[in-house]
Order: C-alpha cells, then sequence, then structure tokens
C-alpha cells in the first residue's frame, strides 16, 4: 500500500507506440518559420477529481519521451515534449489496495502532439462519475516568439471543474472594478473559455459568481497581477479549506498554484511531543500575549484555530510558564490552507543542534473528504530514535514481500499516505530490521485524518512509543 501507484506498464506504452498516427510537423500551419522549436509541444495534465485520491500519470511517445509523476487533487503539470503520438494512462490505488485504471488512451486513440501544440489532459468529476477532456490550443508566443524581441500581452482563458456547479460566471476586472456592470464569462462544467489576451497590470483580480448573480461570489483572488509574456489557465476547483468559501481558482502554468492575496482563513493546530515537557503553550506572537493553543498534554494533538493568513513569530514555552521558551521561529500560515505543525524532541537535550533543542515539523493538511479513504500523517519525534521504517499492513500482510508506507522516518521529519479505510496491523522497525513496536492492530475509518506520533516515552528516552490521534474533516 502507498500513496504512489505501482505498476509494470512502461515497457508496454512503449511497445504500443508502434504504428501510431504521429507527424514531425503540423502541414497545416503555415508560420513555423517563427517557431524557436520547430519539433516541440506541451503535453499537460491537470487533476480536478473532487473525491479522488493521488493519481499517476504515465505517457510514452513514438519519437521518444517517456515518464511517470503523482498529482494530487488541484495540481497541473506541463511538459515540453518532442512531437509524436503519447500513449497515456492514469490509475490510482483503490481502497483495497489494487491499481484502478481511469484513463487508459493507446495507440489510435493516443494524444497526437503536433508542433506547437498544446494540449492538457483534465481530470474532473467524480470517482463514480469522471469528467476526462482536453483542453487544446497552440503555444503561446507561437509565430511571435523571434520578432524583434517584442514583449507580448498576457493571455488567460478559464476553466471550470467544480462538481456540483452546472455552470458559473467568471470575471477578470481591475481590482475595485463593480461587477454589476461587468460582463462575465459564462461556463458549463467541464467547460474552457476562449483566450483573452488583456494587458499586462498589477491591479486585477479574479472573481466567480453563481450564474447570472454578480452579487453572488464564490470566490475571489484578491489584488493579483498579470506579466507580459506569459500564459494562464485559471481553473476553479472545488474547495474544502477553512471558511465558507465555496470553490477556489488556481493559476496553472506549468504547475498549479494560488493567488497570494485569497481574503480567506487560514487553520492551524499543533502537536505536543516534547517527551520532558508534560504540556505546552503556543503562541504566534510575543509570550506577553494569550496563546493560541493553551496547555496541550504531551502526546496529543490540538483542535484547530482559525486565524488570518500570513508570517508569525511562533513561539513555544512550557505551559503556563512564558519565559520558559522551548521553540522560536517564523511560522508561515498560508491562506484557505489548514497547517498541522507537530513539537519534537526533549528540552533538557540539544537534539536538533539548535539553541532551544526542540523542532517543529509541519505541513499543509488536506481536509477533502475522500469516500472509503482515511488519511495518515506520521511523524517521529522521538529524540533518540534512528530513521524508522514505518508499516500499514492489511491483515495478512508482513514486512517481508511489503515497502514501508513511511520509509526511513528520521526525527523531526512527518510523511503522509492516503489508505483504503479497514483494519491494519501496525508494525515499526529500525533501519536494520528490528521490530521496535508491533504488529499492532489498528482501525482507519473513513475519511477521518489520523496523526501517528512517534515518541520517546514519557520524561524522555526508551522505549519507542506510538499513539493514533483521529481527527474526522474538518474545522
Amino acid at each position: 500500500m502507498s500513496t504512489v501507484v505501482r505498476w509494470g506498464f512502461a515497457a508496454v506504452l512503449i511497445a504500443l507506440l508502434a504504428g501510431c498516427d504521429a507527424k514531425s510537423n503540423d502541414e497545416k500551419r503555415d508560420d513555423a518559420a517563427f517557431d524557436p522549436t520547430p519539433d516541440a509541444g506541451d503535453l499537460g495534465f491537470v487533476h480536478a477529481i473532487s473525491d479522488a485520491p493521488s493519481v499517476t500519470v504515465a505517457f510514452a511517445g513514438s519519437n521518444g519521451g517517456a515518464d511517470q509523476f503523482v498529482l494530487g487533487y488541484g495540481q497541473a503539470r506541463q511538459e515540453s515534449l518532442l512531437v509524436g503520438g503519447y500513449n497515456i494512462q492514469v490509475n490510482y490505488e483503490g481502497p483495497d489496495g489494487n491499481t484502478v485504471t481511469l484513463v487508459e488512451r493507446l495507440s489510435d486513440d493516443n494524444i497526437k502532439l503536433f508542433t506547437q501544440d498544446e494540449t492538457t489532459l483534465v481530470l474532473a468529476g467524480t470517482l463514480a462519475n469522471p469528467t476526462i477532456f482536453q483542453v487544446e490550443n497552440t503555444e503561446y508566443g507561437y509565430g511571435d516568439a523571434n520578432r524583434n524581441n517584442t514583449p507580448l500581452d498576457p493571455q488567460v482563458q478559464f476553466l471550470h471543474t467544480v462538481s456540483g456547479r452546472r455552470s458559473l460566471d467568471f470575471y477578470l476586472t481591475a481590482s475595485g472594478a463593480n461587477l454589476a456592470g461587468a460582463t462575465p464569462v459564462t461556463l458549463a462544467f467541464g467547460a474552457v473559455s476562449a483566450l483573452q489576451d488583456i494587458p499586462p497590470g498589477s491591479d486585477y483580480r479574479v472573481r466567480v459568481t453563481a450564474p447570472g448573480n454578480s452579487a453572488d461570489v464564490l470566490y475571489d483572488s484578491g489584488i493579483t497581477s498579470f506579466s507580459a509574456d506569459t500564459r494562464a489557465l485559471l481553473g476553479a476547483f472545488n474547495y474544502f479549506g477553512p471558511g465558507d468559501a465555496q470553490l477556489r481558482v488556481k493559476r496553472i502554468r506549468g504547475v498549479a498554484s494560488t493567488f497570494p492575496n485569497e481574503p480567506y482563513a487560514s487553520a492551524y493546530r499543533v502537536g505536543s511531543l516534547v517527551a520532558d515537557v508534560p504540556a505546552i503553550d503556543v503562541f504566534l506572537g510575543p509570550t506577553s500575549a494569550a496563546p493560541v493553543v493553551a496547555g496541550q498534554a504531551f502526546q496529543t494533538v490540538s483542535a484547530y484555530v482559525t486565524r488570518s493568513g500570513g508570517s508569525f513569530n511562533g513561539n513555544v514555552t512550557v505551559a503556563g510558564v512564558p519565559a520558559d521558551l522551548l521553540f522560536s521561529a517564523n511560522i508561515p500560515l498560508s491562506s484557505a490552507d489548514a497547517t498541522i505543525q507537530y513539537f519534537a524532541g526533549l528540552q533538557s537535550d540539544p537534539a536538533s543542534g539548535n539553541a532551544l533543542n526542540v523542532v517543529a515539523p509541519g505541513a499543509v493538511e488536506d481536509n477533502r473528504p475522500i469516500p472509503n479513504y482515511a488519511q495518515v500523517r506520521a511523524v517521529n519525534g522521538a529524540a533518540d530514535s534512528e530513521p524508522l521504517n514505518v508499516y500499514l499492513l492489511r491483515p495478512g500482510q508482513t514486512a517481508a514481500n511489503q515497502d514501508p508506507d513511511f520509509p526511513l522516518l528520521g526525527f523531526g521529519v512527518t510523511q503522509a499516505v492516503v489508505t483504503g479505510a479497514g483494519d491494519y496491523d501496525l508494525l515499526i522497525q529500525n533501519s536494520s530490521g528490528t521490530t521496535l513496536i508491533g504488529p499492532e492492530r489498528i482501525t482507519l475509518t473513513d475519511t477521518d485524518l489520523y496523526s501517528l506520533l512517534l515518541t520517546d516515552t514519557a520524561g524522555g528516552g526508551a522505549p519507542l512509543e506510538w499513539v493514533l490521534d483521529p481527527s474526522p474533516i474538518g474545522f
């Protein structure tokens, strides 16, 4: 079981390329003289299936070029490739651990990439009713790239992948514009707009509303900019973060990124893994103010607190003793995201090599319900431990023929997996294969978020202990 689906398809894909319909150039185009890379195009992928785990994408081309990578929900990837026919396979790991094929485009049905094509395969909808479609463009700047180095106006186009919304109105305006007087681009689910040239500038704003109702704003990017010589696909995705927003727009340019000035809340929670301190206080600011998390006991995880996004002077102290500082460093919290941060180590032992002894691994959490799956994040907070191999074995499996789900988990490191709900045997070994814990039977509940805390015993030192902390999805 793993977040990365493993299967032997690469040789099959390449073998099936023989005889595919591919050309080195598109003879219908007459502006190839201006193209600096006349035998290349772009192939992209967008994962927008709102209830799916990560998917593994593989492709192989008739003229060379093959790759395999993982895309999480809301992520995108685009690559520049030689023209030709590209066999495509997209798989994910089912709740039972078996591989499920979502997309298979082989032989005559493969993707034909001609000179300066920009083809993006979009995975949208739900697992029960997936919607798979292509966005077809000519590469940005094709035919203009060698003309006197004159900057080109930016281009944008909108994409609607929000499950449960039959249509949406999209607006790109000046930041202070009143939508009541603006004309939207209306898109049905699974549709993409035409490309639009806009002047470069730093006073833009992207907003999305319910169809025909400009007052019902479902998304607001805040003030943003669009630079010359760039093209962006502005994709609307389902939103599962803190606050009451219903969707989120991401700017897709090779990868998917969020708008930095989104006016949304941030959620934050902490885990207490400092073994020789009974409880901690966590401050997002000076210790003279009230802690955002107070009295968090060893081997426990707090509830979420809601904050505005930003960069904070984080301080952690012994609970009730503001002068007894354990950790001090900048803590960034991004808008519309949920962050978990674990404080680990020993007050009495500088295991981290810093003056305050305690480390603080953290990560952005996915609060998206994934039916039939659970999410598990493991963290090694045991200051004296060597790297650990942590297994979630389905009943009957052994470590002899399984890869660890959390491989070589060192002190102060956190890793996460998505796996089918149900029973597992937890097994923890050191890097030499000596069993330290387990097998211990655990049960993972559908759509829950779990923190698997690996710590010293209270007071510090061996034996290694574990706590499985469950949290239902939500804030």
